[in-house]
């Protein structure tokens, strides 16, 4: 089932673009200018918009969905 990514901003895009390369929250905060608070909330927001239950979920459908 491929989740629905237009709820999703294009930062949170961006954001699941680099889980699905493997970053770490400080690295994908450093590529992005963001700090690294800011892409935690990010990426729960993501995982409240798709209607998932914990990150690493989030990590695998932004590989599924990316690479």
């Amino acid at each position: 089932m491929q989740p629905d990514l237009s709820r999703l901003s294009l930062q949170q895009k961006d954001i699941m673009r680099l889980l699905a390369k493997g970053l770490t929250d400080a690295a994908i905060a450093t590529r992005l200018s963001l700090s690294v608070a800011v892409v935690l909330a990010h990426k729960q927001q993501m995982a409240d918009k798709l209607g998932l239950t914990d990150m690493d979920e989030l990590t695998r459908i932004s590989a599924k969905v990316y690479l």
